[in-house]
């Protein structure tokens, strides 16, 4: 009896094997990107870590505006920041949605029922630089496919044109 295990257990290893022998690119596999949980916590415990802020300053004043606005409209939306794609939109398309996964958006509006509604990036002076363009129209054409609105503030609007930018997201009149 625990010839015929052995044999088993031998054999679905040298399966395992031909099948990762036979990937073109075995590091798509997590096994080889991510080791076992036990040496990530070993990595954790040898490194030191340090506090980030998860916004620059213009980027807060932006998050800022946009939460005091949902806030004062009271219509039960959220607002969080620096939000994975991953986490709000999905594909059934594996290169797809890992082309997104990743990214992130500065500013996002939950709905009442915890939805995605809008995605607001602030684009600074210094944004268009490098691929950020072509990030931008990632995110973009994700979101757009996914339903979620996709709210671009610049360095110059006002916080009131920002404050409006949001009432129109909620379909709410305009504050008086």
């Amino acid at each position: 009896m625990d010839t015929i295990i052995l044999i088993v257990l031998a054999g679905c290893a040298v399966c395992c094997l031909i099948i990762l022998l036979k990937t073109p690119n075995p590091q798509k596999f997590s096994l080889f990107k991510h080791p076992d949980a036990a040496s990530q916590l070993r990595y954790v415990m040898a490194a030191s870590f340090y506090k980030k802020k998860v916004m620059n300053k213009s980027e807060y004043r932006v998050f800022k505006v946009v939460e005091s606005e949902v806030s004062t409209l009271r219509r039960g939306y959220r607002v969080l920041s620096q939000t994975s794609l991953g986490e709000i939109v999905g594909s059934d398309d594996t290169k797809a949605y890992f082309a997104v996964n990743s990214k992130r958006v500065d500013v996002l509006i939950l709905g009442p029922y915890g939805e995605a509604v809008a995605a607001i990036e602030y684009q600074g002076g210094g944004h268009h630089q490098g691929s950020a363009a072509a990030r931008d129209a990632i995110k973009r054409e994700a979101l757009r496919k996914a339903g979620i609105h996709f709210v671009e503030v610049l360095d110059s609007h006002s916080n009131e044109e920002i404050a409006q930018m949001v009432r129109k997201i909620v379909k709410l009149p305009q504050a008086a």
